[in-house]
């Protein structure tokens, strides 16, 4: 990188700072992957950073090594998990929604409570995360949801149910920006 491509880059990132500066973004999924990268790069922008993961050890020490404000632990397919994860933050400028594995299995073969994590791991934690935050969620900050490139290019390999998850993820998005407006809701889409 060239001396001119790095003041560039510093630059973005001061403009970006200024606009996350005092603000709260909570990730559910921030303990690992494109969560924690989230984490530390909000951080890095001058954000108070809450993580939640699953693991509760691994959490403490994320926000302790990287300096968040906080961290939670629970289980996104439990309502009951994210709401008692978010029940004690006061405001959210922004809630990215990062969590969810690799839910792969044939249809005529896998087990179809396996199958349906990929869609509870995603629409239904979004669901419960936004409802247990309720009137918290500042209504000028944003969502972040997660997609994948499964659902413009499905594969042959036991995944055709994640790949209608991350395809509904998008469609979701696209409602519930109609339906929280002026809130702005954004899915990424790796892969």
């Amino acid at each position: 990188m060239n001396t001119l491509e790095l003041s560039q880059l510093q630059s973005q990132s001061q403009t970006y700072a200024q606009r996350l500066d005092g603000q709260r973004v909570v990730i559910i999924g921030g303990t690992s992957g494109i969560g924690l990268s989230a984490a530390i790069q909000a951080r890095a922008l001058g954000a108070h950073v809450v993580i939640v993961g699953r693991d509760a050890e691994t959490a403490q020490r994320l926000a302790e090594q990287h300096g968040f404000e906080g961290w939670r632990a629970g289980d996104v397919r439990s309502a009951a998990d994210i709401e008692r994860a978010l029940t004690d933050i006061p405001h959210v400028d922004h809630l990215v929604l990062l969590a969810g594995t690799f839910v792969a299995g044939k249809i005529r073969e896998a087990d179809i409570g396996h199958l349906q994590g990929a869609f509870d791991e995603r629409i239904w934690a979004a669901v419960h995360a936004i409802r247990a935050l309720g009137d918290r969620l500042d209504k000028h900050g944003s969502v972040t949801l997660i997609s994948g490139v499964l659902a413009d290019r499905p594969n042959a390999y036991g995944t055709a149910v994640l790949a209608a998850a991350s395809a509904a993820m998008e469609a979701f998005a696209r409602g519930l920006a109609l339906e929280l407006a002026p809130l702005r809701l954004n899915t990424l889409s790796p892969g």
